[in-house]
């Protein structure tokens, strides 16, 4: 908003602000975060949030000395937290802080690697099930886009690339022009990390997308596909695409589907269909397979396989008992 406000002349121009050492500290974590470990824009954000926290944190007299963190700062830091954020929040804060600490010992900011004395938060890796969205919630969700309105053509295209393609809501608003082969019928997905990965592109999804491309989208010299129908001239960005589930829910009436239920969907039917984890990790592009072992849980036929039977009594056994008490 202020960026389109000082656009008009109607706001002053930012002034240039010199970093403080705090900013100075967070701009090459962010460095190495985006560099070095490649994570991406929604997890980098979220480390850096923490980050921030624990660096004010040290500032002692007006002055940041990274070299004199010690073990008894770290857990002092966690045990304030632990005050403040639940138990789910906690657990992010912990990942950030270790990551934070593994860097600043790599910098040559601290002359130990500090991580392994931040306390361990509560929880089970793995321990929860994944809900996908079920067939007749998508296709509600797909009938409440109304194809004669720019919008309704749009949010048709996104939630067919999520629910059919298994799309992250940020690689739906990095999409552009260029990486759609009309006649090849593919396109190219930049994912988490740098990651670009070849995906077919089905008929009913190129369908929708030359829809909104040729009589939904404004006339803009913007490349990427996906853009606003109000407003200024602008993108859609990962929120917004997020929210195109939910107002699809609410117009179905329907409880709220997230995005990352349409994604799950995706997993969920390959297993359905005798696929095997190995598959759905290619599917999704996850980096790491072990990021992919949640679906076993849903893999009904290959749990059966495993599934030893549950040990009964000799049936005379039974019967003779039966006998015995009924004479009794």
């Amino acid at each position: 908003m202020l960026g389109y406000l000082r656009g008009l002349g109607l706001v002053p121009a930012e002034q240039p602000h010199l970093p403080d050492p705090v900013d100075a500290v967070l701009e090459r974590y962010r460095r190495w975060l985006e560099r070095e470990r490649r994570l991406g824009e929604q997890t980098v954000d979220l480390r850096l949030h923490f980050a921030a926290k624990f660096v004010i944190a040290q500032i002692d007299g007006g002055r940041l000395e990274l070299a004199r963190i010690g073990p008894q700062a770290v857990t002092a830091f966690v045990l304030d937290m632990s005050q403040l954020y639940a138990i789910s929040s906690m657990k992010p804060l912990t990942s950030s802080l270790r990551s934070l600490l593994r860097f600043l010992f790599a910098a040559g900011d601290i002359d130990r690697d500090l991580s392994p004395v931040v306390p361990s938060v509560a929880g089970w890796q793995l321990s929860g099930i994944v809900v996908g969205a079920d067939e007749e919630a998508v296709a509600e969700l797909l009938a409440s886009c109304d194809r004669s309105t720019a919008v309704g053509r749009r949010d048709l295209a996104v939630l067919l690339l999520m629910a059919r393609l298994g799309l992250r809501a940020v690689e739906v608003a990095r999409l552009r022009l260029d990486v759609i082969d009309w006649r090849g019928g593919g396109l190219t997905v930049g994912g988490k990390g740098g990651r670009i990965d070849k995906m077919p592109l089905p008929p009913d999804i190129g369908a929708a997308l030359a829809d909104w491309l040729r009589n939904g989208r404004r006339s803009t010299a913007l490349r990427e596909v996906f853009t606003r129908t109000i407003g200024p001239d602008a993108p859609m960005k990962r929120q917004s695409i997020v929210m195109v589930p939910r107002r699809a829910s609410l117009r179905a009436g329907i409880a709220v589907v997230g995005a990352h239920r349409l994604r799950h969907r995706v997993a969920c039917r390959v297993l359905a269909g005798g696929g095997s984890l190995a598959e759905v990790a290619e599917l999704l592009r996850h980096n790491d397979h072990a990021s992919s072992a949640i679906y076993a849980k849903v893999d009904l036929t290959a749990l059966a396989a495993v599934v030893r039977p549950w040990p009964m009594p000799v049936g005379d056994e039974v019967g003779d008992e039966v006998g015995d008490d009924d004479t009794a």
